[in-house]
């Protein structure tokens, strides 16, 4: 894997741990690092990591509801998807991504 060295100037208020965290949190979220690039930079393991995007709500997956349906075939249960779509739907992510509150 290629790598780039960086080398920041924090303010006192930030830790070099806390920096590469959130620099590795926004990489992962944003796409351009997996998960495994990401658990490295942050100093996690990939279990940890996964753990802390838990706990910020940061899904480690990203299907659209469209996507989720072809990946996982035919539901017997329609009530099921239902409400699992339902529950998406007003989660705080798609909130965010709607502009509801």
């Amino acid at each position: 894997m290629n790598s780039t060295q960086l080398n920041l100037e924090l303010p006192h208020s930030i830790s070099a741990a806390d920096a590469k965290l959130m620099l590795a949190v926004k990489l992962f979220e944003t796409g351009k690092a997996t998960l495994g690039q990401s658990a490295k930079l942050s100093g996690y393991s990939k279990q940890a990591f996964i753990d802390f995007l838990a706990i910020q709500n940061i899904p480690i997956v990203n299907y659209s509801p469209d996507d989720l349906r072809s990946e996982l075939g035919p539901c017997r249960n329609e009530q099921a998807w239902d409400v699992f779509f339902k529950l998406e739907q007003n989660s705080p992510e798609a909130n965010r991504r709607t502009g509801s509150p």
